[in-house]
């Protein structure tokens, strides 16, 4: 889930309740968890205030874990406008949901296809 909310009328609390309810809150097994935040032109919100609240929401049934994450919350504040949603942990794996880098062909198959053009 993902939304997007004015900074000058959002209660951070409560509009992170609504957006991790489902994936925190919903019974299952505890979750290790990452927050990754992101604050431009705004002095409203700084990335420890971030940090802080949306982990008091999340609650300590859920651990943190910033590299072997189950799920991902993106927080992005630009100007007056606060984006949040939660990403599964294939993320980083899939080159942030890029299909551009996703297709982009890698070094080692580069190498792998110029090797026989060499030889000839």
């Amino acid at each position: 889930m993902r939304s997007i909310r004015k900074t000058l009328s959002v209660d951070l609390e409560e509009f992170a309740a609504e957006i991790l309810k489902p994936h925190f809150h919903s019974g299952g097994p505890p979750k290790k968890f990452a927050i990754r935040p992101v604050v431009r032109g705004n002095s409203k919100f700084n990335r420890d205030i971030l940090i802080k609240t949306i982990a008091q929401v999340v609650g300590p049934d859920h651990t943190v874990d910033l590299k072997n994450y189950d799920l991902l919350i993106l927080v992005e504040v630009v100007q007056n406008l606060i984006g949040m949603s939660v990403m599964g942990s294939d993320y980083d794996k899939l080159k942030k949901y890029n299909l551009a880098e996703l297709y982009k062909p890698s070094a080692k198959t580069e190498a792998k296809a110029e090797a026989p053009e060499a030889k000839e």
